[in-house]
């Protein structure tokens, strides 16, 4: 008899174990939890500096395409809110896709969480290192959040990746820097070789956002034809 209860007992205790334990089995570092639709999730925490927190609306269709077209679709609408969450949806699927990683980036950028918008776009910086773009909207996150000398550190690599004929939103921002700093002369002299570059293309490279500064520079006013307008997503940084 008492034998019998030790044994119950025993077997009583291993289920225990075992029902604990599967309760909290972890995954995997690095991967996705199997619901796309969760709440929160890590996404690659060895990459990511934080979480990416992800809607819990139900998405009908999880091809990639048809969740970009979403976003963007959103993004039009003005609904920028649901366009984010879309394109974190697809990061997902799809981790190393430049583009929902840099259109996160401009909507946080739009929204001056600056933070946010220098983890995306380092993240597209390293996925697409052959665009100017990556450099400048990278830099103009760190100048916009104050860490000047990061920002420059940034243009100085773009200036060594990208070929010299691409280097006129590179000039800008670092004209812009450079008044920033209090160094009128090089801010000039950087402006005007960005509007070599650029010509009349220039204007749709500022906003307003990051840009202001420029209009210190007293040879701005014959650079540029007319006042600096705000530009709408995703000409709101430099192309």
């Amino acid at each position: 008899m008492v034998r019998s209860v030790v044994v119950l007992a025993l077997i009583l205790m291993v289920v225990v174990i075992l029902t604990v334990t599967a309760f909290n089995i972890k995954q995997p570092v690095g991967e996705p939890a199997a619901n796309v639709t969760t709440t929160t999730m890590s996404l690659r925490p060895y990459r990511y500096n934080h979480q990416l927190d992800i809607s819990s609306e139900t998405y009908p269709s999880y091809d990639l395409n048809d969740l970009l077209n979403r976003g963007h679709e959103f993004w039009r609408k003005g609904d920028r809110k649901r366009a984010e969450d879309i394109f974190k949806t697809a990061l997902l699927f799809d981790p190393d896709n430049p583009v929902p990683m840099k259109s996160i980036g401009e909507i946080v950028f739009l929204d001056r969480r600056y933070d946010e918008a220098i983890n995306y776009f380092s993240q597209y910086c390293n996925i697409n290192p052959d665009g100017v773009e990556s450099y400048t909207n990278l830099a103009i996150s760190y100048l916009c959040a104050n860490r000047l000398t990061a920002a420059e550190g940034i243009v100085n690599t773009g200036f060594s990746k990208i070929s010299a004929s691409g280097h006129g939103p590179l000039y800008l921002v670092s004209a812009c820097l450079k008044q920033r700093k209090g160094d009128s002369e090089m801010a000039k002299e950087y402006l005007i070789r960005a509007h070599e570059l650029l010509g009349s293309e220039m204007l749709k490279n500022l906003n307003h956002q990051w840009s202001d500064t420029l209009t210190e520079i007293p040879i701005y006013d014959t650079l540029i034809e007319g006042p600096s307008v705000d530009v709408e997503v995703p000409e709101g940084l430099p192309e």
